[in-house]
């Protein structure tokens, strides 16, 4: 754009003035100093000023530069003056190589930080599209945000235009990218507690805030599975992404990532079916809970729902043809099943949705409709074995991941509450393996410790079975107290902390052996046989004095 003529504010200084006419001459030498204002119209008039005489003028009707930025088009040995439709004030045009757009910004802020960035000379857009090249956000919480990590758009913090134009030259992208959990809340449900506590480190330390309990303001429920954990349900029902623990860790190490791949029910962040379910057409009992989530995870993997109970007809004739599935509650009259549909739970619906393939019906003991020792109207409340185990906790413990989800809803759909560490008011330990503070725990709370087919047996014999008859055999007395009863006599501190993971028998075999037993004469050597079982017996070949027996004879 060019001017027929310019003028200055007072602000300029007379020294300036003069080096700022020499300036202009080499931008436009036909431009003349204005004399007399009333003879120039306002869109012929160039007005140079200070900074804070352009920052204040800014939406003014009047066309204002900068000083500093007369400097730099004399420089570049641009002829025309870089104006926009957008505004008719300049500062600098450091940022003219940049579109941006702006995601959760309060208005004070959006109205600050715009303002500077177009007097920078960058564009601004209200929508995002390929155009953007840098993202200004607060939060990461936005698709925006995603599409932008997919894009390697840089998504960055608002103290990049305040810092930009304080400076008044652009400032390094990467000192100010958003932190990855920057804004966003999590929870986590059905993880370990030791795993829960690591993850929720990470994602302070990169932004984010955790909490325990699911509210309407978290963002995220950290999870490995489609559990039916009372989390797992709220989030599905509020359409909370359910992201798996590995999306943490590739987030921190590429400095975000797109949720998508990683999200458990993916379809509260688009539209796009998948077609897991494609060729299947469901119907579902009346009587089975949380049908809204199981449809939205049928029909967003393709499925179709038949289900038509809008008559008062009976469940049996609700078909015109029988479904490929059937959805159904444990305890259902085998009757009431549509003939040639295969009964399935609502466990077989999430968890194929979870791993993204059909699953077989037999794959699990509650992948199909069984006669589980449930409290319902047909059952004697008071005299049941269940009335004894109603609402009561177990413990899942030294349980494989690939497994412990399978076991936590067994005990849920029994009206029980799993919890994924030791408590004293278990009713019983379920574990697949023992371990020094499982013993403990045992013997100091006198609570049983069964294997997990006790709860298989239960549920396929359709009764709470003798837990008597799965005991596990706990083993070993601590080893840890054994190694530091060595090394408390020897005048050594021990190093092994109490909430470690148990010492193994191979660890015993180093101490005793020492780092360099080979050296030791053949005569000396100590001969250790274990018996984990019972104690340990060790004899010295010659007649010396041992400082390990002395230990632990102590």
């Amino acid at each position: 754009m060019r001017f027929s003529a310019y003028t200055f504010t007072p602000s300029i200084s007379p020294a300036a003035v003069e080096t700022l006419k020499k300036q202009l001459f080499k931008i436009d030498n036909k431009m003349v100093e204005a004399n007399d204002l009333k003879r120039f119209d306002e869109n012929n008039l160039l007005i140079i000023g200070t900074v804070q005489d352009v920052f204040e003028h800014f939406e003014d009707q009047k066309y204002y530069i900068s000083d500093v930025l007369v400097g730099e088009l004399s420089k570049s040995k641009k002829h025309e003056f870089p104006f926009s439709n957008e505004s008719r004030q300049l500062i600098s045009q450091c940022l003219s190589d940049h579109i941006l757009t702006y995601i959760s910004l309060d208005f004070e802020l959006l109205n600050d930080v715009s303002r500077k960035a177009a007097l920078l000379g960058a564009q601004s857009i209200r929508e995002f599209d390929e155009k953007v090249t840098v993202v200004i956000s607060t939060t990461t919480v936005s698709l925006i945000v995603y599409n932008s990590w997919d894009r390697s758009i840089p998504v960055v913090s608002p103290d990049w235009i305040l810092r930009s134009f304080n400076q008044l030259k652009p400032q390094n992208l990467t000192q100010f990218y958003l932190q990855p959990f920057a804004g966003c809340i999590f929870t986590s449900s059905d993880m370990h507690p030791t795993t829960s506590k690591a993850l929720a480190e990470k994602i302070i330390r990169y932004g984010g805030s955790f909490h325990q309990d699911l509210t309407s303001d978290t963002n995220f429920v950290i999870t490995s599975n489609l559990s039916k954990s009372k989390k797992n349900l709220i989030a599905l029902s509020l359409a909370i992404p359910l992201v798996k623990p590995e999306w943490v860790e590739e987030s921190i190490a590429n400095h975000g990532v797109h949720p998508r791949k990683y999200t458990l029910n993916w379809f509260c962040m688009d539209d796009n079916n998948e077609t897991l379910f494609s060729s299947f057409t469901f119907g579902c009992s009346p009587n089975v809970e949380n049908q809204e989530i199981l449809f939205e995870c049928i029909t967003a993997n393709s499925g179709v729902i038949i289900n038509d109970f809008s008559s008062s007809c009976s469940l049996s004739s609700s078909f015109s043809s029988s479904p490929d599935y059937f959805i159904a509650e444990h305890g259902i009259d085998e009757s009431l099943i549509p003939r040639n549909s295969i009964a399935v739970t609502d466990h077989w619906i999430l968890r194929c949705v979870e791993e993204k393939r059909l699953l077989g019906i037999n794959d699990s003991v509650i992948f199909q409709p069984r006669n589980l020792p449930l409290k319902n109207e047909n059952q004697n409340e008071s005299s049941d074995e269940y009335e004894r185990m109603e609402n009561v906790i177990i413990s899942l413990f030294n349980i494989s991941e690939k497994n412990r989800t399978m076991y936590a809803d067994i005990v849920r759909d029994m009206g029980w509450q799993p919890v994924f560490s030791l408590s004293k008011h278990s009713k019983y330990i379920i574990a697949e393996k023992t371990d020094s503070r499982m013993y403990n725990h045992v013997n100091t709370y006198k609570i049983p410790a069964v294997k997990p087919s006790f709860l298989i047996d239960t549920v396929l014999k359709g009764k709470i079975v003798d837990h008597n008859k799965y005991l596990l055999e706990i083993k070993v007395e601590s080893l840890d107290q054994v190694y530091n009863t060595i090394l408390n006599s020897a005048g050594t501190t021990p190093t092994h902390h109490p909430n470690s993971p148990p010492l193994e028998m191979e660890d015993l075999e180093k101490f005793t052996q020492g780092p360099n037993l080979s050296q030791i004469s053949q005569d000396q050597k100590i001969d250790v046989s274990y018996d984990t079982t019972t104690t340990m017996q060790l004899s010295l070949d010659n007649n010396a004095i041992d400082p390990l027996i002395t230990a632990m004879l102590s």
